[in-house]
This record gives structure tokens, sequence and C-alpha cells, in this order.
């Protein structure tokens, strides 16, 4: 496969990564015209939890993550996505799936800026901590407020006056907060 020299330079930064594992073959996606590369990341697990192999958050001691590059790179960074079988029931996780492998949100910001402005490494980087934080169950700074966290394992309903809700919206923005009362069934009983 003929990779374009920024790609082929990036791909020779990943393993000299401090939290790099490995680094897999990259492969054209035809879709998308995307070169495809799956780096396991070293993940900074306690010691209490390294005999398990993973943290109570299911973060494994070495973690698969895959970099889609694409055809615009470096004018767009890669995309990031997670093992299909990765938590989304963690903070910081895009609603969305790349051929079903969960996008975690690793920047604070904007990914194209962290490229231009610190480099690709900057993404290594990022990535190595975000995984670290989501092993220890920290990655919501307390600093920046409450985030909600997804809840895609959890089965909910929610009745309300669509009509109403609609009415509530206009073109000047801004947010409402509404009293709302619940209803918790188990499955015990």
């Amino acid at each position: 496969m003929e990779l374009d020299e920024t790609v082929r330079r990036a791909l020779a930064l990943i393993p000299e990564h401090p939290e790099v594992r490995d680094v897999g073959e990259p492969e054209a996606v035809e879709e998308s015209g995307a070169v495809r590369v799956e780096v396991t990341f070293n993940v900074n697990l306690p010691n209490e939890w390294r005999a398990d192999g993973e943290s109570p958050s299911g973060v494994r001691l070495r973690e698969a993550v895959r970099l889609d590059f694409p055809n615009g790179y470096p004018m767009a960074p890669p995309e990031l996505s997670l093992r299909a079988d990765f938590t989304r029931d963690l903070p910081h996780m895009q609603p969305w799936t790349v051929d079903g492998w969960p996008v975690p949100c690793i920047y604070d910001g904007n990914l194209v800026e962290l490229l231009h402005q610190a480099g690709f490494a900057a993404i290594l980087n990022q990535t190595a901590l975000w995984l670290d934080r989501a092993a220890l169950g920290k990655l919501i700074d307390p600093e920046q407020g409450w985030e909600p966290v997804r809840r895609d394992a959890f089965a909910d309903l929610v009745v309300a006056d669509a009509e109403q809700l609609q009415g509530w919206v206009d073109n000047r923005g801004g947010f409402r907060f509404v009293e709302t009362h619940y209803l918790r069934v188990t499955g015990e009983g």
C-alpha cells in the first residue's frame, strides 16, 4: 500500500511513544480512503488491578486503539476508536462508533487545533492520558464541573409532552430547568 509522506511520518512516531506497546500493520479503509492502524497502549493500572488485567471500569492493562488517518491528514486529525467491547458508560465518549468501535473524546477542545499547535505526539499523549484516567475513574475534572455520563447500557423511558417541550424552543438559545418525577422499576418482585 502506498502511504502519503505525512501519514508515514506519523506512523514512524507511534512506536516511539513510551506508552505504546505494539503497532499493527497499516491498512486501507476502502469506504473512506483512510489509512487505519491499530495501536496497543499500556495503561497505568494500580498494582491491585494488574493481576486481573483490568480496572473495575473495564479498562484493560493493554488497550487497542484504532487510528484512522483521513485523506486530508494533517489538515484533518486521525479519528480514534476503542475496541468494540470497550464500555460506553464513561464520560467523554462520543455518541457514535466507527464500525462498532466506540469513539473517545480525548481532548477538551478541537482535535485539529491540538494537532496543528502541538503535533501528532500530543494526540498520542492525550490518548494515553485518557486511558489512564478512564481506568482510574477520573475522566471528569471537578474544576470544569459536572458532565453527564452516557447511559447506553440502561433502558430508560421518558414520558413527556413533546408539544410543550417544543414550545419552549426559540432562536435565543439558553436553557430551562424543569422539575421531573421518576419511577424506578427493578427486576425484583
